[in-house]
């Protein structure tokens, strides 16, 4: 009996002992945050915080005690302006501890990057109900967004207008769209001649009696949109001249390409648009009837990033750090970003050129920037989130980046795309860059995508470059000016890092609104082992004003290839349904599809449709 009691004593010694582990392993701390606390406050539900800064202060001297096995910092409903980015080292995360940044409850935290304006209106004209507001010097910057009562606002703008080709000295250039050679020739020129990267022709009096002294024009191309400030117009000639470098001459792809003229007084006509002035630092707002502006909440975007979490590449990762339910909002659309900056600061024809101006970039807009920055950061997650009003990219998962999730969220209203997961790099592997520096497993499911690339019209849904072993899937991306979805950064059959990623199930339609030569999916370069399975793309169109080459449900462009195409559906495609260019299909492993212009395997329009889009992620 003695030696039975002694084994139950010493099974329960253990079960004990278990329970007790047990407990240390799930042991967790709750902080509280509350845009109506204080940081004098304790922290506790009924003492909550003001600021995150706060709590991300207090969570690091909880780490160091290797205590708890999960920390959660509870957001309360409210609005958190940041005066600076959330920045992020090793010591807000730990390898055995989860940091959660979480909505208590139902309740809908915002982290913002805006400032609220003044409600010091005065009505200016009150035959045209214009108002006026003195913006503090320290508030909004040179200000291109403005939002109120959660909309973004339309800045005053012309109607679509049509260049008249180049300047004449530059009349040959409008035949080089013809030239295979044409690229080529365009840096050769560009190193000699900047002039015709700054100057347009305008037709008849589209520009004669436009107040250009704060403008910017939005001017097409193909694929991508530049932005540009006036430095002068020669009315007699009718040329414009710009104070930043276009990446083509203009006339390069058409004699007529499309433009608008932004933020000049000589567009503030319709109820709700507005004008900044940047010398004097005014706004002037065009009210509705008897509205009263002074009565309504106006942000301007304040900072450039939310949250940066970026360790250097030899020290320990960012790491075990979530964000749950959290709203991320306002951002800037930066200005002065011009891709051929180094070239035009040697330039001696272009006296007026002023590259704090302007912006010019690869595809994709990749160089506009992102609100949040993720580089050297793993086991990183996003679930339930929204991404509005943001001027740039949301995010950006960047060098040395591992296991990053981007769950059941949503982005919309957004100046640049939503997700880029890679570096802007053509040929890494030239460039002595070790495969370690590209990111790798991670995952985009479940999310939405919609009315992106406000600002930047060449941006997209999801962009991967020089990345690997990725999973984008079950998510919907639909209302952008170019292409859904983007993979690969490699133009030609180079050796390179984008391999072994999975795009699938996802539903991408009402893409390619606006610009050409893009698809639903976009590729590049040699991609081996990566597929893409089990997509619904539709509704693929081209705009009557766009130039350039076609549209497409996918489109296979320089070098693509090594990768599988199996159980897509493509239908309503305006152009070809899939195209190649400069590879083939003999180069792509293309198996059993529906492509609606080349009829087979119709059964695979139900299956496919049941299974893209919204499915929820873990």
């Amino acid at each position: 009996m003695k030696k039975h009691l002694k084994i139950i004593c010493i099974i329960a010694l253990i079960i004990n002992a278990c329970s007790f582990t047990l407990f240390a392993q799930n042991k967790e701390f709750n902080l509280f945050v509350s845009p109506a606390g204080n940081d004098s406050n304790a922290g506790t539900i009924t003492s909550p915080f003001l600021t995150i800064a706060k709590a991300k202060a207090y969570v690091k001297n909880l780490l160091k005690s290797k205590s708890y096995n999960t920390i959660t910092i509870n957001l309360r409903d409210g609005v958190f302006t940041l005066d600076q980015p959330l920045v992020f080292t090793k010591d807000d995360g730990d390898a055995n501890c989860i940091v959660q940044y979480k909505a208590y409850q139902t309740e809908n935290p915002v982290i913002s990057g805006g400032a609220p304006l003044p409600r010091k209106w005065v009505l200016a004209d009150r035959g045209k109900n214009i108002w006026k507001l003195d913006v503090p010097r320290n508030v909004g910057g040179d200000i291109n967004q403005l939002f109120s009562e959660g909309q973004r606002l339309i800045r005053s703008r012309s109607p679509m207008l049509y260049t008249a080709g180049p300047i004449t000295q530059y009349a040959r250039i409008s035949g080089w769209v013809k030239q295979p050679t044409r690229f080529t020739a365009t840096q050769q020129l560009k190193s000699k001649e900047l002039l015709a990267f700054c100057s347009f022709a305008y037709t008849g009096n589209d520009l004669d009696n436009v107040d250009v002294s704060n403008a910017e024009i939005l001017l097409y191309h193909s694929w991508d949109c530049t932005w540009h400030s006036v430095g002068n117009v020669d009315k007699s000639n009718k040329f414009v001249y710009l104070k930043s470098p276009d990446v083509y001459p203009i006339g390069f792809f058409s004699n007529t390409n499309r433009y608008y003229v932004e933020n000049s007084r000589s567009f503030l006509n319709n109820p709700g648009d507005w004008y900044f002035d940047k010398k004097a630092h005014e706004l002037w707002y065009v009210a509705n009837g008897n509205e009263d502006p002074n009565a309504k909440h106006f942000v301007v975007p304040q900072l450039d990033k939310l949250i940066i979490m970026q360790a250097d590449a030899n020290a320990d990762p960012i790491q075990n750090i979530k964000f749950i339910g959290i709203d991320f909002q306002y951002t800037n659309a930066p200005r002065g970003i011009n891709k051929e900056s180094k070239l035009a600061a040697k330039a001696t024809d272009v006296p007026w050129l002023d590259l704090s101006t302007g912006f010019s970039g690869s595809q994709t807009a990749v160089e506009c920037g992102e609100s949040i920055t993720l580089v050297n950061a793993r086991n990183i997650s996003f679930d339930r989130c929204t991404f509005t009003f943001l001027g740039t990219y949301a995010m950006r998962i960047g060098e040395y980046s591992q296991n990053i999730r981007v769950l059941n969220s949503e982005f919309s209203d957004l100046g640049g795309g939503g997700v880029l997961i890679g570096y802007n790099n053509r040929n890494p592997i030239a460039a002595h860059i070790p495969i370690e520096v590209s990111p790798s497993n991670n995952l985009i499911g479940n999310c939405k995508f919609h009315d992106l690339a406000i600002v930047y019209k060449s941006s997209v849904a999801i962009s991967i470059m020089q990345s690997h072993h990725n999973t984008v899937m079950s998510n919907e991306i639909y209302n952008l000016p170019y292409s859904g979805i983007s993979c690969g950064w490699t133009w030609g059959f180079m050796d390179n890092y984008t391999s072994s990623n999975t795009i699938t199930k996802n539903n991408i339609h009402d893409v390619m609104r606006e610009l050409a030569d893009g698809g639903g999916i976009y590729t590049l370069g040699p991609q081996q082992n990566s597929v893409i399975k089990n997509n619904y793309i539709s509704n693929i169109s081209r705009s009557k004003d766009a130039v350039g080459s076609r549209n497409n449900g996918i489109f296979f462009d320089q070098g693509s290839s090594l990768m599988k195409v199996d159980s897509n559906v493509i239908r309503s495609v305006q152009n070809e349904d899939i195209r190649f260019n400069q590879t083939g299909a003999d180069k792509v492993d293309i198996e059993k599809n529906y492509f609606e212009k080349t009829p087979q395997n119709n059964g695979l329009i139900n299956v496919v449709k049941s299974q893209v889009g919204n499915k929820k992620v873990n």
